[in-house]
């Protein structure tokens, strides 16, 4: 049995290969690249680096590879390294500000493709309102991380209560009912010429209530007349809503002798 044959392959780890030419050494490479390297990545595409040689095995080119989720290559940038520089301090601070570059630039391709798809969004519903006017617009929803969290404090609301308590209660005052009235008109008949007086009544005053203010609207004794609706004696211990009297209608002054 051979030696590779006592091999234990349960150890090696799991690769997926990409294919990679480089524009500068002109070869296809194969590049092994581990399964789980995506796995806890905060931001995609992240970089891969590795070496390679322009020529026999200077090692002269570092390359970025950037992988996205499922570790497809999606950008490519290489730098020409000097022999002097290889793993130094200046390879190193260079390598460091190309990937930063990178990534700034990716976050700013990803802002403007959000712009892009909200004014696609707010295009799209300008058609539909054009279309039809009883669309409404619906306002974009902010993302979660765009809301900004404000502490919320119950102290100023407790504290007014408290002074609240302390106000003295103030009754509500009666609920005043209004006494029913209605309007008429005193026609007199004891002195020459009609004399009419417009007359605003409670339907719950007597009407010997009513016959002294009438002897003073028109100078009368209440002994001297009586006051007739529709043909009837009012009699002075009844009230007014005691008879069939509406708002606007007539009471008539007429004398003591007439009356009988």
């Amino acid at each position: 049995m051979s030696e590779d044959s006592n091999y234990d392959t349960s150890i090696e780890p799991e690769y997926l290969v990409r294919f990679y030419n480089c524009p500068k050494c002109k070869i296809n490479h194969n590049i092994k690249i581990p399964k789980k390297i995506a796995e806890d990545r905060p931001s995609f595409p992240f970089p891969f680096v590795f070496l390679h040689s322009s020529e026999d095995n200077l090692e002269d080119l570092l390359t970025i590879l950037y992988l996205d989720a499922q570790l497809q290559i999606r950008a490519v940038e290489i730098i020409e390294v000097e022999n002097s520089n290889i793993f130094s301090e200046t390879l190193t601070k260079q390598i460091t500000e190309k990937l930063m570059d990178k990534i700034v630039s990716l976050e700013e391709e990803n802002l403007h493709l959000k712009e892009l798809l909200t004014k696609l969004e707010v295009g799209k519903m300008v058609e539909l309102e054009a279309e039809n006017p009883k669309v409404m617009s619906i306002p974009r929803l902010e993302y979660e991380s765009e809301i900004k969290s404000k502490p919320v404090s119950l102290e100023p609301q407790i504290e007014k209560l408290k002074e609240i308590d302390k106000k003295p209660y103030i009754k509500e005052p009666p609920e005043i009912k209004l006494e029913p009235l209605i309007n008429v008109f005193i026609l007199s008949l004891l002195k020459p010429g009609e004399k009419t007086r417009d007359l605003s009544i409670n339907l719950n005053i007597k009407i010997s209530a009513l016959k002294e203010t009438v002897g003073n609207l028109f100078g009368l004794a209440p002994v001297n007349f009586h006051l007739s609706s529709g043909g009837i004696i009012l009699s002075e211990n009844t009230q007014i809503k005691d008879y069939d009297i509406e708002d606007g209608d007539e009471i008539v002054v007429i004398p003591s002798r007439v009356a009988g």
